[in-house]
C-alpha cells in the first residue's frame, strides 16, 4: 500500500468499515454483467483509505469475472463511506438511492462507520446489488487494512446473490 505501517489512526481520521455486520442483497441478470466503471459516491476522508477501498473492491470484482471498462460498462460501481451517523435525507442528497430497484437498506442499517458498495445497471439506472459493512475500527493502518479487506471480501461472498 502507499502508506507505511507506522501511520496511526489519527492520520487516517475515523477509520470506518470492518466486518462485524456485513449485508448484501441484489437482483439482476448477473450472468450478463461483464464490465464495470466507477461512479462518484461519498469518499473516505483520508485519500489513502479511499485508495484501499477502491483497490479492494476492484480486486473482488475482478475475482468475480468483471473487467473495468470505462466506456459503456454493464455496471457502475459507487462506494459510500459514512464515518458519522447520517439521516436518510442526507444520504439522498449525497446521491445515494436507498429505495431503488429491489435492493433496500433500512435507515437503521446506516450508522457511524458504514461502507456501502452499490452496483448500478447502466441501462436501467437501477441498483442491482448492494453490500453494506459497518463498524468503526481503530488502530494502526495495517490493522485497518486487514479489516477493510476482510469486510469487503465477506460482502462479495454474496455476489452474485443466490
Amino acid at each position: 500500500m502507499r502508506i507505511g505501517a507506522a501511520i496511526l489512526v489519527a492520520l487516517v481520521l475515523p477509520a470506518t468499515l470492518a466486518g462485524v455486520q456485513v449485508k448484501s442483497d441484489g437482483s439482476g441478470d448477473f450472468a450478463s454483467y461483464r464490465t464495470y466503471a466507477w461512479k462518484s459516491g461519498t469518499q473516505a476522508r483520508n485519500p489513502n483509505m479511499e485508495d484501499l477501498i477502491v483497490e479492494t473492491v476492484e480486486a473482488q470484482l475482478e475475482a468475480k469475472g468483471l473487467t473495468r471498462a470505462d466506456d459503456e460498462p454493464d455496471l457502475y460501481v459507487a462506494t459510500y463511506v459514512l464515518p458519522d451517523k447520517v439521516s436518510v435525507s442526507e444520504l439522498r442528497n449525497s446521491g445515494m438511492e436507498f429505495w431503488s430497484g429491489v435492493v433496500s437498506v433500512s435507515p437503521a442499517d446506516i450508522g457511524a462507520g458504514t461502507l456501502v458498495v452499490d452496483l448500478t445497471e447502466r441501462e436501467s439506472g437501477e441498483v442491482v446489488w448492494r453490500g453494506v459493512a459497518s463498524e468503526t475500527i481503530k488502530g494502526t493502518y495495517k490493522k485497518m487494512e486487514r479489516k477493510v479487506a476482510s469486510a469487503i471480501a465477506k460482502m462479495f461472498r454474496r455476489y452474485p446473490p443466490p
